[in-house]
């Protein structure tokens, strides 16, 4: 603790110092006896209290409290005098003193002190606490806006994606194919970053589905070869075909993506960056929890960097470690990596020596059906209709044009409608005749809760698929007891609609 004590009565500072060092033995305590040097004891950063005389010889004590306030507003503030009196005790308080203690009863000093220090604790918490409000305020407000932002850019991507499509059965040129593909990457890709930025933003994990870990690294290496300098070789290297893992495409790409960014600052001169995969079996290691025996797809990041002494790699996990200079890295990247890997029930094996580059192996157990193999790359046939009456239901123009165009195209009747309001008057026309309603869940004037129940207080035997801009979960809580409501996230492809339409239309 250090305490300033303005006092002019040498014995008196002393009698004060004696009593304050017996309870705080490693309290600094600076004794000023003048105005000038009080006004410059004042203004140092690290005063913890303030004691002072009410008389000073030449200086008024109104005018030192006042010159405390204006330096140091948050110090408590006592006065410890023989002469205050109770209304100039009254006087010092209302004028922003903490506390006075007469000096007849110097055993008062240290109860007091204890009170004004517990004070000024009490007030940092309450900051605190006041602070960390704000800031889940904040980030509340985030999650909020990452929502309807959510929403609405799926409302751009899904006339896209269902363009793209319909494109595709239209076109036969070679050239004409491999730029749809293109396209229908960036949508999917945009579409993955939306996920993902309401996973962060409304917490919780991300979507997970059996899937080959080519599906995600190939578009990752892809991005490291456009991105990296070109003094770096970034190659990629798979052996047969790999297992299925279940797994959240997008945190993956971000797992070898923070190691190819890692790999980079480790080769400022240039060098290689190799990624690999293959198919092993781990053994079970006596005493390991985190690794589990059995069928693993390996993935590997090889760079040949600077590398890292041993005493580095027992701390390059550890959250906010870097070696990066000031500014250059927050030391989240490997945490984070080694985060996603656990949540996906894998773990991480490092090589590295220095001048000799380094080496991350990530291992994530295989589905238990490894037989099963990775979505064919060859387009089937979509499913047609047989001339059931939808009704669609979408408050945005473009997205209901062109998911009626979809739905046409494959020999279904559809009416459109671009409000709840209007969808539920067609309903009560022709709910004898509707086969089945597709409708957004997000539109003005309606949530999905009322929208739905509304439509099944007309017509109980309805049946309905919900679309979703936002990720799924978020607004379908209220409606998750409801039966036979099927629900897809936007941007929907038109073969996971029509799929999806054909399945509910035959179920009984």
């Amino acid at each position: 603790m250090h305490l300033i004590h303005l006092e002019d009565s040498a014995p008196d500072a002393e009698l004060i110092a004696e009593i304050i060092r017996d309870e705080w033995p490693e309290c600094r305590i600076t004794h000023v006896g003048s105005q000038e040097q009080f006004e410059s004891a004042v203004q140092q950063p690290d005063i913890d209290l303030i004691l002072s005389d009410y008389t000073i010889p030449g200086y008024d004590a109104l005018a030192a409290l006042a010159t405390a306030r204006k330096h140091a507003p948050q110090t408590p503030f006592i006065f410890f005098s023989g002469t205050i009196g109770e209304e100039r005790a009254i006087e010092a308080l209302k004028a922003g003193a903490t506390d006075y203690v007469l000096k007849d009863r110097p055993a008062r000093i240290v109860p007091a002190i204890r009170k004004a220090l517990f004070a000024i604790e009490q007030a940092a918490a309450q900051r605190k606490l006041e602070v960390q409000l704000l800031r889940s305020q904040r980030l509340e407000s985030i999650g909020m806006l990452a929502g309807g932002i959510a929403h609405d850019l799926n409302n751009m991507l899904s006339p896209i994606v269902m363009s793209l499509d319909l494109l595709r059965d239209r076109l036969s040129d070679p050239g004409d194919l491999e730029l749809l593909d293109m396209l229908s990457g960036s949508a999917e890709h945009g579409a993955e970053l939306v996920r993902q930025i309401l996973t962060f933003a409304q917490g919780g994990e991300g979507q997970r589905s059996p899937m080959q870990a080519l599906r995600f690294i190939d578009g990752v290496v892809k991005l490291l070869q456009q991105t990296l300098p070109r003094t770096i070789e970034v190659r990629f290297n798979y052996a047969g075909e790999p297992w299925l893992i279940d797994a959240d495409a997008t945190q993956l790409k971000q797992v070898v993506l923070n190691l190819g960014i890692n790999a980079r600052d480790a080769m400022p001169l240039g060098g290689s960056l190799e990624i690999r995969v293959a198919n092993v079996e781990v053994v079970g290691v006596p005493g390991s929890t985190d690794r589990r025996p059995g069928r693993h797809v390996r993935i590997s990041v090889v760079d040949t960097g600077s590398g890292m002494p041993p005493e580095m790699l027992e701390r390059i996990f550890d959250p906010f470690f870097t070696t990066k200079a000031s500014g250059k890295g927050t030391g989240l990247g490997l945490s984070t990596v080694a985060g996603i890997v656990r949540s996906h029930d894998g773990f991480l094996d490092v090589e590295s020596a220095v001048g000799e580059g380094t080496t991350f192996h990530i291992y994530l157990p295989a589905c238990a059906d490894t037989a099963r193999r990775a979505e064919s790359t060859s387009r089937r046939a979509l499913p047609t209709g047989l001339g059931e009456r939808l009704l669609l239901i979408d408050d945005d123009e473009a997205v209901r044009t062109v998911l009626a165009l979809v739905l046409r195209s494959r020999g279904y009747q559809v009416r459109t409608a671009s409000s709840g309001d209007e969808g539920l008057a067609i309903i009560r026309q022709l709910r004898m005749e509707l086969d089945l309603v597709i409708t957004d869940l997000m539109m003005s004037g309606h949530n999905g809760s009322e929208i739905i129940t509304r439509m099944k207080a007309i017509s109980p035997r309805l049946k309905i698929i919900a679309l979703s801009g936002l990720r799924r979960g978020d607004e379908s809580l209220d409606i998750a007891a409801l039966e036979s409501v099927e629900f897809l996230d936007k941007p929907v492809s038109a073969e996971e609609l029509l799929t999806t339409l054909r399945r509910v239309l035959d179920a009984k």
